[in-house]
């Protein structure tokens, strides 16, 4: 199977997330792996959860007490974030499509389909998303109608 524009476009976004530790020939093997591509070719349809988690990490879970390093060589591996533990971080692709609706794979980035990571601190993360993000966002929108400024706030 040949990759589409899509394919590549979340395979340099996965290669940016993980560099330096991980190579341009890593991921693209991982890529190429087929249960990979059967879970992206699914995503893309508009099949699923609408979301996809790639995650560089050991896949075997240690002993307790046993730090990442013991446990064996770091992977990259695919979960549609019901299962799998993160010990480091991982990036995510979530498609911005109503249920249900396929992804134009001929186009590389666009607005049906969003990137994002999520560092070794998940909360950490989130809240840099919102303070950075969002916060501003909402701090310059005046369009409230009959809220009253408690409930702005």
């Amino acid at each position: 199977m040949s990759l589409s524009e899509k394919h590549r476009w979340c395979l340099a976004k996965i290669g940016e997330a993980f560099s330096p530790e991980i190579t341009k020939a890593e991921t693209q093997a991982f890529m190429r792996q087929e249960t990979t591509l059967t879970k992206f070719a699914s995503f893309f349809r508009g099949e699923g959860s609408g979301r996809i988690f790639i995650f560089y990490q050991p896949t075997e879970e240690g002993e307790f007490g046993a730090s990442a390093e013991e446990v064996g060589p770091k992977l990259l591996t695919i979960s549609d974030g019901n299962n799998g533990l993160m010990l480091y971080k991982c990036c995510y692709f979530v498609r911005n499509t109503q249920p249900g609706t396929g992804l134009d794979l001929t186009k590389s980035g666009d607005i049906d389909l969003l990137f994002g990571e999520l560092g070794a601190s998940p909360l950490g993360t989130i809240e840099a998303i919102l303070s950075q993000a969002h916060r501003p966002m909402i701090d310059s929108y005046d369009s409230w109608g009959k809220v009253d400024d408690e409930q702005k706030k």
